[in-house]
């Protein structure tokens, strides 16, 4: 097995060992053409440790992308399935929300294919998250968080961070309540 690519492209080697002539074959995903990857030697002599490098352009896209790789000889096929890691994301559609002063509630959607954390930073005494609905892959994730009456003279802000849980990767929005 390969190990897989990563979502900024690079590549990986395949060794391989055979008392034959060998060729190899790709065949890429029905909904992806194969113009993100590259074989190179695509055959060659009998021999052992023949070394066959396996590239990928940077993937653009949420999902993880594949490719199947035929080693064939006269006598033997074997095939593998190469991968590419997705680009990974949290996306905050609308970073700024501006709130009455009334106690309320407000729905934030958070597109995102990683697990991630929230955290209410500054304003967390008058913001609190109280609900989280999730679904699988590339999704809306609504939060819902709850604004207590703001009964200051001045208009209030709270900053709410998405962290992904096993990276750097993140958004914030601004919450911005009237006086």
């Amino acid at each position: 097995d390969l190990p897989p690519i990563d979502a900024v492209g690079g590549m990986v080697v395949l060794r391989l060992s055979t008392n034959e002539p060998w060729s190899l074959a790709t065949e890429a995903q029905e909904d992806s053409s194969g113009g993100w990857f590259r074989v190179s030697p695509t055959s060659g002599a009998a021999g052992d440790n023949i070394a066959v490098t396996v590239r990928a352009d940077k993937n653009s896209v949420y999902t993880d992308r594949h490719f199947m790789l035929n080693v064939r000889t006269s006598s033997l096929e074997k095939s593998l399935t190469v991968t590419q890691l997705k680009r990974n994301a949290i996306i905050a559609g609308v970073n700024r929300y501006e709130l009455t002063s009334e106690a309320q509630t407000l729905t934030v959607e958070i597109q995102a294919n990683v697990e991630y954390g929230v955290e209410v930073s500054a304003g967390g005494a008058w913001l609190a998250s109280t609900e989280t609905r999730a679904d699988p892959g590339l999704a809306i994730r609504e939060h819902r968080f709850t604004a207590a009456a703001n009964t200051e003279p001045q208009e209030r802000t709270a900053k709410v961070l998405f962290k992904d849980l096993a990276s750097d990767l993140s958004d914030e929005i601004t919450v911005v309540q009237a006086a």
